[in-house]
């Protein structure tokens, strides 16, 4: 095999609270994080070389930076990386083509969901030499993110604890649900968001978890209604004051029917769930009305 292709999913966060601040700095977290099929498509080549390992990297969005601080090249060169010190790295090179989708600097783990494919294809070429849980070793060292990313193709959906690499098995969203996300105004810094957050009084590590048992409880029954009641993002308190765009685009999708509409991770992206497939599309050309960008998608059920 010299090529494959991968989906990258996006990730969205129906619960997440920061339950700490470590002395390193990172911060603990309890979140559901629930793949979605909004996705970037990543097209890995493999060419035999006589150099060593280099990896190269184009995209159909000209604002991303495609040189060695991207995810990608260095996902890329961790896994071979890995593989040189087990002396099972072959010579060669590898290119990558990214078909971006997923909007940046948006809470939707775009990058993270770049890297974990990369990870995942490469990995794929070469034979499967290393496993899942070595892959999400690697992926942890470059984003909290990337083990979940690694893993959602096969779950959908997981509890993240820690700073994000603590992974257990959740149930995911309601097939049944239809998702609408939007993008608009200035982008969010996830450090930026962190450092806000910490200027305010955080929710316990127990009342956390009791507010994430509830909304499990409401996953399991399927409960849409209850799924809203008990669904939870910490940091729409510092960034929805700060992003107004954020703040508007929430209450449109109240008024065109979302049964619940939730920041995604730090922001600025929206996602407003619905019950009802035409609800969501007509949501979608409503916000197309206005200039706003929205797509829709399904979650990922394993």
């Amino acid at each position: 095999m010299s090529n494959v292709k991968v989906s990258a999913y996006a990730k969205i966060n129906a619960y997440l609270e920061v339950t700490g601040r470590l002395e390193n700095g990172y911060h603990t977290i309890l979140s559901h994080m629930q793949a979605v099929t909004l996705c970037d498509t990543l097209t890995l080549s493999l060419s035999p070389s006589d150099a060593p390992f280099a990896v190269t990297l184009c995209c159909d969005d000209p604002t991303l930076a495609c040189d060695d601080t991207n995810l990608v090249c260095r996902a890329a060169r961790a896994l071979a990386e890995a593989l040189e010190k087990r002396g099972e790295m072959p010579r060669v090179a590898l290119s990558v083509e990214l078909q971006k989708r997923i909007p940046m600097a948006a809470g939707l783990a775009g990058g993270s969901a770049d890297a974990a494919a990369t990870l995942r294809g490469f990995n794929e070429l070469l034979g499967h030499p290393l496993s899942t849980d070595a892959l999400c070793e690697i992926g942890a060292r470059l984003g909290a993110d990337i083990p979940f990313c690694i893993r959602s193709h096969d779950t959908g959906a997981m509890t993240a604890r820690g700073i994000g690499e603590v992974l257990t098995a959740a149930p995911t969203l309601p097939a049944s649900l239809h998702l609408v996300i939007a993008c608009h105004g200035e982008g969010v810094s996830t450090p930026w968001a962190y450092r806000k957050l910490d200027e305010l009084p955080r929710a316990g590590v127990e009342t956390a978890e009791q507010g994430y048992q509830d909304f499990l409880a409401a996953l399991d029954k399927g409960d849409v209604q209850a799924i809203a009641a008990h669904s939870a993002n910490c940091f729409e308190r510092v960034v929805l004051p700060e992003r107004a765009e954020a703040a508007r685009l929430m209450e449109a999708m109240q008024e065109l029917g979302a049964s619940l509409v939730r920041m995604s991770g730090s922001g600025p992206s929206v996602v407003g769930m619905f019950t009802d497939e035409m609800q969501a599309c007509r949501c979608v050309e409503a916000l197309a009305e206005k200039g706003i960008r929205a797509v829709a998608c399904r979650p990922i059920n394993a």
